[in-house]
């Protein structure tokens, strides 16, 4: 009797840990968590006037940090946090800032557009986050698409919905006034 009660409890317990670690036999897509949901603090802007020679327009390069990074007094950064980082902004010749709107990650050039994240020669370019813990890049994260927009009242406003190249959700903020 009690060698049966112990099949028994064993074959209710096999039973258990089926339902509850299966799926019931149905496809589950897996669900898409955000890389992060950072609020960025420092921002770096620079213009660096019509850089391609072949396109009318004026580059910005932008720059922004989270709350745990800084600068030591060699300009290194140092710190455990996000880098956002972009190298290609497009705009019209005559901005020399970001101007309020929506820009969109992609390699089309045109107005109001970023380059998306790639590898060249084992550095990344275009749109881009590091990872930085203990003032040491531990992962870079390409861009593939996505968009942001800038807003101007008394400070600048910067929202980034962004997609990395492993189809993860970046969402960032920024407000203050670039340095």
């Amino acid at each position: 009797m009690l060698q049966r009660m112990n099949k028994s409890i064993l074959l209710l317990l096999a039973t258990l840990c089926l339902v509850a670690c299966g799926d019931g036999g149905q496809d589950v897509e897996p669900e898409t968590k955000p890389v992060a949901d950072t609020v960025l603090t420092l921002m770096k802007l620079q213009n660096h006037g019509q850089w391609y020679a072949s396109i009318d327009r004026n580059v910005l390069s932008l720059d922004l940090y989270s709350s745990g990074l800084s600068f030591n007094d060699k300009g290194y950064i140092q710190g455990t946090g996000t880098n956002l980082y972009f190298s290609d902004i497009f705009v019209t010749l005559e901005d020399t800032l970001l101007t309020e709107g929506e820009y969109t990650v992609d390699s089309t050039t045109l107005v109001h557009t970023a380059l998306p994240g790639l590898q060249l020669d084992g550095s990344a370019a275009g749109a881009y986050l590091l990872l930085i813990e203990d003032s040491r890049i531990r992962q870079i994260i390409l861009i593939k698409e996505g968009t942001f927009t800038v807003e101007q009242d008394d400070s600048l406003r910067l929202d980034f919905r962004l997609t990395t190249a492993d189809d993860q959700t970046y969402h960032a903020t920024y407000v203050g006034n670039p340095e």
